[in-house]
């Protein structure tokens, strides 16, 4: 028998070419208590930003900037094992390089 466990203490966050290349341990950072934070982000050339967060917990956020510019995010939403998430995607192609990305503040 087996079941499916719904975690909503965490999310990801990274860059990638489509949000599966995010959906990673490597890329999980766990909700802190207020709710803000700051995470250095790799990024290959022509890579997008990704933020997946389950539906249950989407209120949670509410903004991600860098260096103070609120990125515009795009949002969709997917199902993988009828767990419903919403993937914010920044679509425009970043440079390589690593970004300091503010969720929050």
């Amino acid at each position: 028998m087996s079941k499916t466990i719904t975690h909503y203490d965490s999310f990801w966050i990274g860059a990638g070419q489509s949000y599966s290349d995010v959906m990673t341990l490597a890329n999980v950072r766990y909700i802190n208590g207020g709710h803000k934070a700051n995470y250095d982000i790799t990024v290959n050339q022509g890579d997008k930003l990704f933020i997946i967060i389950g539906e249950q917990i989407r209120n949670y956020f509410t903004r991600a900037d860098l260096n103070g510019v609120e990125l515009q995010l795009e949002e969709s939403t997917i199902t993988i094992d009828d767990i419903s998430y919403k993937v914010l995607c920044h679509d425009t192609s970043w440079a390589a390089g690593t970004y300091n990305i503010d969720i929050n503040s």
